[in-house]
């Protein structure tokens, strides 16, 4: 009987401890070009959100972004305080329990207009990606970063 038990115990495999009952967002393959010209500067480049809920999650998310913007490597200077973007799926999106969902985001130019002199803030410097996700399970709108990186077209 007992080893019945065990091995019963032993097929029924590991127990899930993925914490995500609510979506667990992350940035990823950040990049950014810049161009400028007399009257402008202009950022293109995109993203991979990320996300992901967890086997416990009491029910699928409907998530979002909401805002999108530039900042310092520190994170505490806004360098584009709105970013415009696209989105593929587009976004909001339905994420599963248990799934990830990945999300191309695109910054397009005509979309990402700053002042001339905002190019002499971005380039020489590491920056990243912050986006305003919104989960229909959190209820509440979360922050998060990309990795730092460096944007191109810069001289």
């Amino acid at each position: 009987m007992r080893v019945h038990l065990v091995f019963s115990v032993l097929l029924a495999g590991c127990i899930d401890t993925d914490p995500a009952v609510f979506v667990d967002p992350s940035i990823g393959a950040p990049s950014l070009t810049v161009e400028t010209t007399a009257l402008v500067t202009a950022l293109s480049g995109g993203f991979s959100l990320a996300l992901h809920l967890g086997p416990r999650a009491a029910s699928p998310s409907t998530t979002g972004v909401s805002a999108a913007s530039l900042v310092g490597e520190d994170g505490a200077v806004t360098l584009a305080p709105t970013l415009g973007f696209t989105s593929l799926p587009t976004l909001p999106t339905t994420v599963p329990v248990d799934d990830t969902v990945t999300v191309q985001v695109t910054l397009a130019l005509q979309d990402n207009l700053l002042p001339a002199d905002a190019t002499s803030t971005i380039c020489g410097r590491n920056v990243k990606i912050r986006a305003l996700v919104e989960d229909s399970l959190r209820g509440v709108p979360v922050t998060i970063d990309s990795a730092p990186f460096t944007v191109g077209g810069c001289n």
